[in-house]
C-alpha cells in the first residue's frame, strides 16, 4: 500500500493507483473532459491537473500514479488558475451557443465551465470551419469538437472498427507558421501505429499532405522528423485484467517514416532506434519505470529524458558537420 495525503486527508491506496482514482476514494472529484478509464487516458484536455508538493509544474491526475508520501492539492489557487485558462482556451475554439445546443444541461464542458464561474473569455474566438461532406452518412460539427479523442478511442478499443483518426488541418498549420519558427520538428507515428488497421500507405500520404502544407507556408524552413519511442497495446479478456504486449505496428510506422524522409530530403532523429529498437525500446522504458499505467505515454521524467537525448543528438550532428 502507498500512503499519500490529498487536500490534507491521509489515505492508503494500492501501488499503481492514479491520483484521480485515489482522490475518488476520498470522494474528492477532479474535473475531466477526455478521460475514460482503460480507454482514453491521454490527458489531452489538461483539465485534471493537480499540484504536488515539492514540484514546480502541475501534473495530470488521470495518468500519473501515486508514490509514497506524496502530498497532493486538487483545488489550490495555482490549480484553479491553470484550469480556468485551459477551459477558456477550449471554449475559445468551441461554439458556445448552449441555449440552442441539444446537449445543454447534459454537457461535461458546460458543467466544468460553470463550476469555474467562467462568464467572459479573454481570448479571441476562432472556430474550425470544416464543411460537412454530404456523401458521408454522419454529421460532425467541427465547431463543437474539443479534440478529446474519446470517439477515436471508443471506435478503436470498444467497437474494434479503427475508422476515425485526427488529421492535420490548415488552421493548425497557420498557427505554426504564425510562430515564425527557425526549425519544425515533426513527431508523426505514435498515434497512427495504435490503429489496429494501420496502413503504411495512408500514413505516408498523411505525412506528405502535412509536409506540403508546411512547405507552402514556411518556405526554406528546415524540417526534422522523429520516430516514436515505442509503446505497448492493451487487451482485455473477459473477466480478466487488462494485459499488454509490445505494439508490432510501431516498427512498421518507423520504417514508413524513414522511407518518407529519405524520399523527401528530410533529416530523421530515430528515437525508436536510439532507445533500443524493435527488441529493447519498450522494455527499456518499462524497466526504467518511465511509462505511465497506460503503457503508451510516459512520465514527465520520461519526456525530459527524450528531450535531453534529442538535444545531445542535435549537438553531436552539429559538431560532426562542423568538423567535416
Amino acid at each position: 500500500m502507498v500512503n499519500i495525503t490529498i487536500d490534507n486527508q491521509k489515505i492508503s491506496v494500492p501501488s499503481g493507483t492514479t491520483i484521480m482514482e485515489a482522490a475518488a476514494k476520498l470522494g474528492t472529484p477532479i474535473p475531466k473532459l477526455c478521460y475514460l478509464k482503460d480507454i482514453n487516458e491521454i490527458a489531452a484536455c489538461r483539465v485534471c491537473v493537480v499540484e504536488i508538493e515539492g514540484k514546480d509544474r502541475l501534473v495530470t491526475s488521470c495518468n500519473n500514479v501515486v508514490t509514497e508520501g506524496m502530498v497532493i492539492y486538487t483545488n489550490s489557487p495555482k490549480v484553479r488558475i491553470a484550469r480556468r485558462q485551459t477551459v477558456q482556451l477550449i471554449l475559445s475554439q468551441h461554439d458556445c451557443k448552449c441555449a440552442t445546443c441539444v446537449r445543454s444541461g447534459n454537457c461535461t464542458l458546460q458543467q466544468v465551465a460553470n463550476d469555474l464561474n467562467l462568464i467572459d473569455l479573454p481570448f479571441k474566438e476562432r472556430f474550425e470551419e470544416t464543411p460537412w461532406d454530404k456523401t458521408f452518412p454522419l454529421i460532425r460539427d467541427s465547431r463543437k469538437c474539443i479534440k478529446c479523442m474519446r470517439c477515436i478511442q471508443i471506435c478503436d478499443k470498444i467497437q474494434g472498427l479503427n475508422i476515425w483518426d485526427v488529421t492535420s488541418t490548415p488552421e493548425r498549420v497557420a498557427d505554426i507558421a504564425a510562430l515564425r519558427p527557425d526549425l519544425v520538428i515533426l513527431s508523426f507515428g505514435t498515434n497512427e501505429s495504435h490503429n489496429r488497421r494501420y496502413s503504411s500507405m495512408l500514413h505516408y500520404r498523411q505525412m506528405d499532405e502535412l509536409v506540403r502544407m508546411l512547405r507552402d507556408r514556411l518556405p526554406g524552413i528546415p524540417m526534422l522528423m522523429t520516430t516514436p519511442p515505442g509503446s505497448y497495446e492493451s487487451f482485455r479478456q473477459r473477466r480478466r485484467r487488462r494485459t499488454y504486449k509490445i505494439n508490432p505496428r510501431t516498427s512498421v510506422a518507423v520504417q514508413t517514416i524513414r522511407r518518407f524522409a529519405d524520399a523527401n530530403g528530410l533529416a530523421v532523429w530515430d528515437m525508436y532506434e536510439a532507445f533500443g529498437g524493435v527488441r529493447r525500446a519498450c522494455l527499456n522504458w518499462r524497466e526504467a519505470g518511465l511509462m505511465r499505467p497506460d503503457h503508451v505515454h510516459y512520465l514527465p521524467e520520461g519526456y525530459v529524458l527524450q528531450g535531453e537525448m534529442f538535444y545531445r543528438a542535435l549537438l553531436k550532428a552539429y559538431n560532426d558537420y562542423c568538423s567535416q
